[in-house]
């Protein structure tokens, strides 16, 4: 668990580095489920939605990344589990 947490930690530094950076916040989001803070991956999920203005210009291996990731905290029902995973123009 020490090394989710220093992971974690790295995470958080690089945002606040660069806060506008959405592979950052998808890596924090990962990080954070990984290491069975499922609730602080939700808000990181959040957070990322609310700061990302236009989701059509991402790669389609972060949106590949990002769509897992919602799938696997809500066992691919994002959108009616809660509104923060169904994500804003993930695909």
């Amino acid at each position: 668990m020490r090394h989710y947490d220093d992971a974690v930690a790295s995470a958080h530094t690089a945002i606040e580095m660069q806060p506008q950076n959405v592979q950052y916040r998808v890596t924090l989001a990962q990080l954070l489920w990984e290491s069975g803070n499922r609730d602080a991956a939700v808000q990181a999920l959040h957070d990322l939605d609310a700061q990302r203005p236009d989701a059509a210009s991402e790669s389609p291996d972060l949106k590949k990344q990002l769509r897992s990731l919602r799938d696997a905290l809500t066992g691919g029902h994002a959108s009616a589990i809660h509104p923060a995973l169904a994500g804003r123009n993930a695909d």
